[in-house]
């Protein structure tokens, strides 16, 4: 390997560290609401199987596990109200 091509190596290198220093945060963030989306999957499905009892039940999908775990008890709620107005 003659000098030249171990320039660019380290200049790859650096270039792919210094873009995953910029791309950490944003991946905190996504792993952190994809976390959350989890949790609040969880949530809609725990409440679901209490809810059978007395036949009331809010859908489990993305849009309302996100909602759940971003705004937790006030989305919970939200989604709660909007399933029992709608019907």
């Amino acid at each position: 390997m003659d000098i030249g091509m171990g320039f660019w190596y380290t200049l790859g290198v650096v270039f792919l560290l210094l873009l995953l220093h910029l791309m950490a945060k944003p991946l905190e963030v996504l792993l952190r609401v994809t976390a959350s989306s989890v949790a609040g999957g969880l949530v809609l499905w725990g409440l679901n199987s209490v809810g059978a009892l007395v036949d009331f039940h809010i859908g489990l999908n993305p849009a309302s596990a996100l909602v759940v775990g971003v705004l937790g008890l006030p989305g919970l709620l939200g989604l709660g109200l909007l399933r029992w107005i709608l019907g």
